[in-house]
């Protein structure tokens, strides 16, 4: 593997975001340091049988890779010929030989798009090595005497029926690859679904969206227990605002006769009638002539009876004077 820095301080030994060329990987979290840790041995080639070109310093492990710096032995001249062609970048490759106990996996979590070969979940770190051509048959070497054999991941890893494959929306010769696609898109669905019930009770907010759904994606059924019990919250209901009181309806006057007789102390112009004065609802056809007119004219467009009472009425009155 290429160096991790211009410098070409520390390298990467393995990354588990890869696949080597026995289409499997080894997964950084399950290496066991701790062998190596007590005697981290820095090789050329995985060649065991020869002395060590010198030893690995802060070996750590960092978001899926395993890093170490170089320091090759000063005191052998082999081991700083290849720090020369080191420094001058005519070798550039690392690899790490593992060793027993040795665990498989075909864990869909476990496997990348294309893989082939089961991934090692667990193994023990034994040396570490510079290498000329990294991920070829050398550069992952087993340590021990027995030969490690990765198994092959064929449709028996995955134990599916044709049923089960029928309710995936695949045909019954569906490869591990889409086998492995479509259970990735249906988890990814779940994953929605949680998150959109989470947002509904407020545990999930445009800001927090993101990290949710990383938690969400790495322990979902925690997640969504957790979604479930929360309680939901409470909506209050906005204050209806109170109706307008309703003035009673005025009385429906069909005459101007009518109108004088509910208001006939009311003056026409809105005032009230001067003390003395006779109600309105009592005027003759000579006081309506003299004090409002126009009230009379009403009276004959919208009540000619009572006008034709009125002037009957004048008449009378007219013709006894002597």
């Amino acid at each position: 593997m290429a160096t991790d820095t211009p410098q070409r301080k520390s390298i990467v030994l393995n990354d588990e975001a890869i696949l080597n060329s026995y289409s499997s990987r080894v997964m950084t979290a399950g290496i066991d340091l701790v062998r190596f840790l007590k005697n981290p041995v820095m090789l050329f080639s995985h060649e065991r049988h020869k002395a060590p070109i010198g030893k690995w310093t802060n070996i750590r492990k960092e978001g899926g890779r395993l890093l170490a710096d170089p320091e090759f032995d000063a005191g052998d001249a082999e081991a700083m010929e290849l720090k020369r062609k080191w420094d001058a970048g005519y070798l550039n490759g690392a690899s790490i030989g593992v060793g027993k106990p040795i665990k498989f996996s075909a864990e869909i979590d476990h496997l990348l798009p294309g893989q082939e070969a089961e991934s090692i979940s667990h193994s023990v770190l034994y040396e570490a090595s510079i290498v000329s051509v990294p991920s070829n048959e050398d550069c992952l070497s087993f340590a021990g005497s027995a030969v490690v054999t990765i198994p092959t991941l064929t449709r028996a890893n995955f134990t599916m029926t044709e049923e089960q494959l029928q309710l995936l929306g695949l045909s019954a010769d569906a490869s591990p690859d889409q086998i492995t696609a479509e259970l990735k898109r249906l988890r990814g669905v779940e994953v929605e679904v949680a998150l959109s019930a989470a947002e509904a009770k407020g545990i999930v907010t445009a800001d927090n969206k993101e990290s949710m759904r990383t938690v969400a994606t790495a322990d979902l059924a925690t997640f969504s227990a957790i979604v479930q019990a929360a309680p939901v919250p409470s909506v209050v209901e906005p204050a209806k605002p109170e109706a307008p009181k309703q003035e009673p309806p005025a009385p429906k006057v069909k005459t101007l006769t009518e109108l004088i007789r509910i208001h006939g102390t009311v003056s026409p112009h809105g005032g009230n009638t001067a003390k003395g004065d006779k109600a309105r609802s009592e005027w003759t056809f000579s006081d309506y002539e003299r004090k409002d007119p126009d009230a009379l004219l009403e009276i004959k467009r919208n009540d000619p009876n009572r006008y034709d009472e009125m002037c009957d009425e004048y008449a009378t009155q007219k013709s006894a004077r002597p």
